[in-house]
């Protein structure tokens, strides 16, 4: 019997982070229906109820974020992404994972810190024009970078090397027929 592929999805904070993973989540899906799909996020973010609404299991970690507004807590970030990265290797021996993705926000550092403490591969996606915080300082933990736009490669250590794939979205937002809805939508919105 085939093991089935199991994959832990870092991602948090904002929509902008959230959403992509679970349009990554719902392609991995589509293509194998027996994936074992989860993500590492914290009790803070909007992944608190976006990716338990999708159906997907949501394993929190204490990660504080990336964030210099923090003062002299963003003294704390070392120690903190130490304990939240070993605590994200727990969840992917517990989930078997055989490949971490940071979608990125800074519950997703956690995850890319846990999959270099497994010994397992790992990928970020970067969605943004420029980088956040988290994705910079995972780039530099794996080999292996993916962007949504080229220009985002300079704000990457290791960019030279990322792959430009686009941006992962739902299957009922890229199915839409945007001339179609365009005069409806017009009308409606003003």
């Amino acid at each position: 019997m085939r093991t089935p592929l199991s994959v832990v999805i870092g991602a948090g904070g904002t929509g902008g982070h959230i959403y992509p993973g679970l349009a990554l989540a719902e392609a991995l899906r589509r293509a194998d229906p027996d994936a074992v799909i989860s993500f590492v996020g914290t009790e803070r973010g909007l992944e608190t109820t976006l990716i338990p609404a999708a159906g997907y299991r949501l394993h929190t970690v204490d990660m504080i974020p990336f964030d210099p507004a923090l003062g002299a807590k963003r003294f704390l970030l070392p120690a903190a992404l130490l304990r939240s990265g070993a605590q994200a290797r727990s969840v992917l021996r517990a989930q078997k994972a055989q490949v971490v993705v940071g979608m990125g926000g800074y519950p997703s550092a956690p995850a890319i810190v846990g999959a270099k403490l497994a010994g397992l591969p790992s990928v970020i996606h970067e969605s943004n024009a420029v980088p956040g915080r988290a994705n910079q300082f995972a780039a530099r933990l794996t080999e292996h970078l993916t962007v949504a736009f080229d220009g985002s490669r300079a704000h990457l250590s290791g960019g030279e090397r990322a792959r430009t794939v686009g941006m992962p979205i739902a299957a009922s937002l890229a199915a839409l027929d945007r001339p179609a809805l365009r005069e409806e939508a017009r009308r409606a919105f003003g």
